[in-house]
C-alpha cells in the first residue's frame, strides 16, 4: 500500500494480507473491523494534513507528544492526533471466537489503522524503555518509512563550545543525562557544569541542575541509548529523517520544520 487510503477495504485488506497475517477471523470479529474501520475513516480521511505523533506515555514524556500535536494542530487544514485518546477497536466477544487463544490484537490493530491514515507520522523518541520502541520497529516497514520523522533525544547533538545564557546549562546538563554511564558521573559532570556557568556569571547550583532533570526525565538519571536503538537512529539520520534535540526550542523548531 501506497499513501493514505481511500477506503476501508483496501485498509482491510492490507491488515489481512500484509500485517496480521495468520489470523482467522470469525465473522462477528470481521463485522467488527470493517466497522472501526468505516468508522476511523470518516473520521481521519479528508482533504487536511494528518500527523500520527508517538513517543512515550509516561510522565513526564507525555508532555512532549501533547507539545507537538497542539503546535501542529495550529497548522491550517493540519490534524495531529494521538494513539491513546483514539476509540479502541472492541473487535469480538470471546464466547464467538474458538481456538486456544480467543483474545485479538486490538492494541496493534489499532496502532497500524491510525498509522495508515496518517500522512506524516512523527516520533518522539527519549529514551530507551516502553512501547514506543515497538513503534520505531513497526515504521521501518516501507509502507510508514517515507512518511516517518525520527526525533530523538541527545543523540549526536552538538552542544555550544562555551556556555553563554540559561539555555546552554540545560543543553550541557540534560546532554549530561545520556552520556553519563551513571549517577556517579553525572554528579561529577554536573559539577564541572556550574563552574562553567559560575565563570560565565550564571549562578547555577548542582541542586538547580538535578531538579532541572527531574522535572525533565523524571526518575530516569541518566540514560544511554543500547547500540541497537542507536542503529535505528543512524537508519534514519542517513534517509535525512532525523532530527535530535535536548531542550524544548530545539523539539519545537524541529516540528515547526516537518512538512
Amino acid at each position: 500500500m501506497e499513501g493514505v487510503p481511500e477506503n476501508a477495504t483496501e485498509v482491510f485488506n492490507y491488515l489481512m494480507d500484509d500485517l496480521l497475517a495468520g489470523i482467522e477471523l470469525h465473522p462477528s470479529e470481521r463485522q467488527d473491523m470493517l466497522a472501526y474501520m468505516n468508522e476511523r475513516h470518516t473520521s481521519l480521511y479528508g482533504p487536511f494534513t494528518t500527523y500520527f505523533v508517538l513517543g512515550s506515555y509516561d510522565s513526564p514524556f507525555k508532555w512532549r507528544l501533547e507539545a507537538a500535536a497542539e503546535q501542529l494542530n495550529n497548522r491550517l487544514e493540519a490534524y495531529a492526533y494521538l494513539l491513546a485518546p483514539q476509540a479502541d477497536p472492541n473487535i469480538g466477544t470471546d464466547d464467538l471466537v474458538s481456538g486456544d487463544d480467543p483474545e485479538f490484537p486490538e492494541l496493534k490493530l489499532k496502532y497500524y489503522i491510525h498509522a495508515l491514515y496518517a500522512d506524516h507520522i512523527v516520533l518522539i523518541v527519549e529514551h530507551n524503555y516502553g512501547g514506543d520502541l515497538t513503534e520505531l520497529g513497526r515504521a521501518n516497514l516501507q509502507t510508514f518509512f517515507d512518511r516517518t520523522r525520527l526525533l530523538p533525544r541527545g543523540w549526536q547533538m552538538n552542544t555550544p563550545g562555551d556556555i553563554e545564557d540559561a539555555d546552554d546549562v540545560r543543553v550541557f546538563a540534560f546532554q549530561a543525562v545520556y552520556d553519563c554511564p551513571d549517577t556517579s558521573a553525572l554528579k561529577d559532570r554536573l559539577d564541572e557544569i556550574t563552574d562553567d556557568a559560575a565563570a560565565a556569571d550564571l549562578p547555577v547550583t548542582d541542586a538547580d541542575l538535578e531538579s532541572e532533570i527531574k522535572r525533565e526525565f523524571g526518575d530516569l538519571t541518566t540514560i544511554r541509548y543500547s547500540g541497537v536503538v542507536s542503529d535505528e537512529f543512524v537508519h534514519y539520520d542517513r534517509a535525512d529523517q532525523c532530527d535530535p534535540w535536548l531542550i524544548e526550542s530545539h523539539l519545537r523548531a524541529n516540528v515547526e520544520d516537518l512538512p
